[in-house]
């Protein structure tokens, strides 16, 4: 299984890592509103891994991927209710992760991201509030992440 992980990293962000490899660092993700930020991909073991400060936010979201050796390919999974930024300094508290459930409604469901050669695909995802006058509101629209080289 090891060897997957690393394989399957390589691929998906087009570089040649090399065997020890632990921790692949994005430069300069943009978002559609052209901010950018940097994304941290850590190995935590096997079959968990982090990505640090998605959109920004400078947290870390735990995830557990499972892979697809026929096709090359793997899925994370990112338990719902993880903290994707701390909004305190604007009164919303944290702001944690939510996915969508099989409705297709904004839920305390998982958030799926699937991995390829392409590079990764997080979401549909999006956040709520968990302070302030917007309690429990959602953050904003929905959201779809593509880490790419």
């Amino acid at each position: 299984m090891k060897r997957y992980i690393f394989t399957i990293i390589a691929l998906l962000m087009l570089l040649l890592l090399p065997a020890g490899a632990q921790k692949i660092t994005l430069g300069s993700c943009t978002t559609k509103d052209g901010g950018e930020y940097q994304v941290e991909i850590v190995k935590v073991d096997d079959n968990t891994l982090t990505l640090e400060n998605l959109w920004g936010g400078e947290e870390k979201l735990t995830g557990t991927i499972e892979f697809d050796e026929d096709a090359n390919t793997a899925t994370i999974t990112f338990p719902a209710r993880q903290v994707v930024m701390d909004a305190s300094a604007y009164g919303y508290g944290n702001l944690l992760l939510i996915g969508q459930n099989d409705a297709g409604n904004w839920a305390y469901a998982p958030v799926k991201a699937s991995v390829s050669i392409a590079g990764i695909s997080i979401g549909p995802w999006n956040m709520v509030i968990t302070d302030g006058a917007y309690t429990g509101y959602i953050w904003g629209n929905s959201y779809q992440t593509e880490l790419t080289r």
